[in-house]
């Protein structure tokens, strides 16, 4: 993707307005927006009136500000709320997944979460809904697991939808390394990746 080697702009703010310098503390985009976001694979997201866009490492605003949300570049394409509905756009703007989302958020492990209505699944950077819109509740993909939750319990499924841990876990959150934590007859444990129960989280005293 283009712009890593100017990645160094950062934002600064002027008079309660976004703007961004160059290492050396030179001005390259003057101070005009209401917000700027850091530089991520070579994009950063600008805002004005209400409305994002983005902007590259030259400071070029390179994908006019029509959005009314939109997250970073990952997978070469961003997700972007336009009207009601979350789409995708790829890094010179055009649509690569039409507005048809309610959620939608950046790629992890080359899936990217999304809510339809009330359900949440994962779709893939050719727009193809991988895991269909089934649960309740799904984490991003993390060390190759997402954290989901149908029918009122939370498990652990991989990128093909197949469940790598289940418990009647009442909450669960994702893996850090070797260890997650969940929620298990109301008390925080630890499970290991193969789902096997650990040591249960004590309560700090409260001062």
């Amino acid at each position: 993707m283009v712009g890593y080697a100017q990645e160094s702009l950062q934002p600064f703010y002027q008079n309660k307005k976004a703007g961004y310098k160059n290492q050396a503390g030179k001005v390259i985009v003057p101070a005009k927006y209401d917000a700027g976001s850091q530089f991520i694979n070579g994009f950063a997201v600008v805002m004005l009136n209400g409305l994002r866009g983005f902007i590259n490492a030259d400071g070029t605003e390179i994908i006019p500000l029509h959005y009314r949300d939109a997250h970073p570049f990952s997978n070469a394409c961003a997700p972007v709320k336009f009207d009601q509905l979350y789409g995708y756009i790829d890094i010179i703007g055009r649509w690569m997944i039409r507005p048809q989302y309610n959620e939608a958020y950046p790629f992890s492990y080359h899936l990217s979460r999304v809510k339809k209505g009330k359900l949440y699944g994962f779709v893939n950077d050719t727009g193809k809904e991988v895991i269909e819109c089934q649960y309740t509740f799904a984490s991003d993909f993390k060390d190759g697991l997402a954290v989901v939750s149908k029918g009122g319990h939370y498990y652990y499924i991989n990128s093909s939808n197949k469940i790598m841990i289940q418990g009647s876990f009442e909450r669960a959150f994702p893996f850090n390394g070797n260890k997650a934590i969940v929620v298990l007859n109301g008390k925080k444990r630890y499970i290991d990746r193969n789902g096997e129960l650990l040591n249960e989280i004590p309560v700090l005293p409260k001062f």
